[in-house]
């Protein structure tokens, strides 16, 4: 409950998580890091690695529930 409070406190500074910035580089303009899906070292590349990782994650929680057979929830989350 206390994550709910601070996240909704009033005038509290919050900050992204992540960040993509639009630079002059003449004669072009670019976004740093690059948005280009096909870039090893872009933001879609960090993006993708990034829900990879919270999917993974599925396989450490127990299922809970009595009804379900699966021991986890990658099923649900990754069909």
């Amino acid at each position: 409950m206390s994550l709910f409070m601070d996240e909704m406190e009033p005038g509290r500074a919050s900050f992204p998580l992540c960040e993509v910035a639009l630079h002059l580089q003449e004669p072009n303009i670019v976004f740093v890091p690059t948005l280009n899906p096909q870039d090893s070292e872009g933001f879609c590349h960090l993006i993708d690695i990034l829900l990879n990782d919270i999917m993974q994650m599925s396989l450490l929680v127990v299922r809970v529930a009595k009804h379900s057979s699966e021991p986890n929830y990658k099923v649900i989350l990754m069909p």
